[in-house]
């Protein structure tokens, strides 16, 4: 068990990958069924209630997994270059939070039945990595047009007392 700061000990499992992808795996063959293969009903209506829950257990431990690691390359000095992809990304995540859904609206449907109609057998899959890029791309145009003109890097303007001269 790893001692969290004097506060929490946290079991082994907790923070480990593997336990993290199964754990992922599971939740993403759970909303795969209840989308396209099983019928509304009690086991629908289970899985879906059950399925938040596992989503949560599984990113928990693979944050927990990812904290661990943050500190290795901390003390090694070295991060690798997926992490430093991932931080790229981090840039404009706020823009992709608020962006996703409109792309996945919007794209979504089109190409879903494009690829259904050029008979893919698996067109969920695809449609969800052109989705992922596609927002992402759409994100990081969102955060160029409308988030970083905005941003500057002068400092807060220092606050005067009241009644005194504002220097412009």
């Amino acid at each position: 068990m790893v001692d969290l700061y004097g506060v929490i000990v946290l079991p082994r499992w907790t923070r480990q990958a593997a336990i993290a992808a199964v754990v992922l795996s599971i939740a993403g063959l759970i909303a795969w069924a209840e989308n396209y293969w099983l019928k509304p009903g009690l086991v629908s209506n289970a899985l879906w209630l059950a399925g938040d829950v596992i989503w949560g257990v599984g990113f928990f431990v693979l944050l927990n997994w990812s904290v661990l690691r943050e500190g290795a390359w901390a003390r090694t000095r070295r991060i690798p270059a997926s992490v430093a992809a991932f931080a790229w990304v981090g840039l404009f995540s706020y823009s992709l939070y608020l962006t996703h859904e409109i792309v996945e609206w919007r794209a979504w449907p089109i190409v879903a039945r494009w690829l259904v109609d050029s008979g893919h057998l698996l067109p969920q899959l695809v449609v969800m990595a052109l989705v992922t890029a596609a927002s992402v791309a759409f994100a990081r145009a969102f955060f160029a047009l409308f988030e970083r003109p905005f941003m500057s890097h002068r400092p807060a303007p220092r606050p005067t007392a009241i009644g005194s001269p504002v220097r412009a």
